[in-house]
C-alpha cells in the first residue's frame, strides 16, 4: 500500500495526458543522503530522463534510475572485554557521542552507515532561460518517489556490513527543488548540470545531488 499513491499518479499522467517526448537523455552524479554528514558520506545515482515541451520556457522532465540513500548514525556498542584499555584510547569513527556517561568505561561510540537502494521516479516541472546563443539557466521542482530495493547496514570503524532488506522498508518521498545550466553541444545534443536539494516529504530531512546529463533533442 506504500507504493500505490505512486504508481496512480505516474498511470494516471501516462495514460489521459500522453505528452509528446521531446528530448530524451541519460545522468547522474555523486548523492549526498544526509545534507549534515555530506563532507563524510556520498553516494550516487544514475538514471533516465525524458522531457516533453510545453512552450519556449516550460517544460515537464520525467525520470526513472538507481539511487543510492541511506542514514549515518551514531550507536553505543559493547567493548570487548579483552581489548578495553587500547579500545578506551583509539578513535571510533563517530561523528557524534552517543554513549552515556555511565557506560564510557564498557561501551564505545561507533558510526553506522544504513544504505538503502531505491529504483527512483521523477516528474519534475522545469524552466529554461536562455543566456546566450549556446548556454541557458534551467529550474526543477517537483516529486520524487524511491521504491526500496536493498538495505545494508555498515560499520565505519571496522567495516563490518550485514544485511537488513528483510526489513520493512518503507518508500522515499521527496519534494526536489534544484538549478543549473544547459550548453547546447550541436543542434540536437545538449549538456546540462544541476545542483538539486531533496527534503523527505515525512520525515523533512535534506538529501542533495551534483547530476550532470546529457539529452538528446527527438524533434533535431
Amino acid at each position: 500500500m506504500d507504493r500505490l499513491p505512486g504508481i496512480i499518479v505516474l498511470a494516471l499522467f501516462g495514460a489521459i495526458l500522453r505528452p509528446p517526448i521531446t528530448e530524451v537523455g541519460i545522468s547522474g552524479g555523486p548523492h549526498w543522503p544526509e545534507f549534515d554528514t555530506r563532507d563524510t558520506f556520498r553516494r550516487a545515482a544514475i538514471g533516465l530522463t525524458a522531457h516533453t515541451a510545453l512552450n519556449e520556457h516550460f517544460g515537464i522532465q520525467f525520470g526513472g534510475g538507481y539511487k543510492q540513500g541511506g542514514i549515518e548514525r551514531c550507536v553505543a556498542r559493547p567493548r570487548d572485554e579483552a581489548t578495553l584499555p587500547a579500545q578506551r584510547q583509539a578513535p571510533t569513527g563517530a561523528t557524534t557521542p552517543c554513549v552515556p556517561a555511565d557506560l564510557l568505561e564498557t561501551h564505545e561510540a561507533v558510526t553506522v552507515h544504513r544504505l538503502y537502494d531505491y529504483v527512483d521516479f521523477s516528474m519534475l516541472g522545469q524552466a529554461r532561460v536562455a543566456a546566450g546563443d549556446r548556454l541557458d539557466v534551467r529550474f526543477v521542482l517537483g516529486p520524487t518517489w524511491g521504491v526500496p530495493v536493498k538495505c545494508r547496514t555498515k560499520s565505519v570503524s571496522d567495516g563490518v556490513v550485514q544485511d537488513c532488506s528483510t526489513a520493512f522498508l518503507s518508500s522515499d518521498w521527496r519534494l526536489v527543488g534544484g538549478a543549473g545550466v544547459g550548453l547546447q553541444l550541436s543542434s540536437g545534443m545538449d549538456l546540462s548540470f544541476e545542483y538539486r536539494y531533496g527534503t523527505d516529504i515525512r520525515e523533512f530531512g535534506i538529501s542533495s545531488s551534483l547530476i550532470a546529463g546529457l539529452h538528446y533533442r527527438t524533434g533535431s
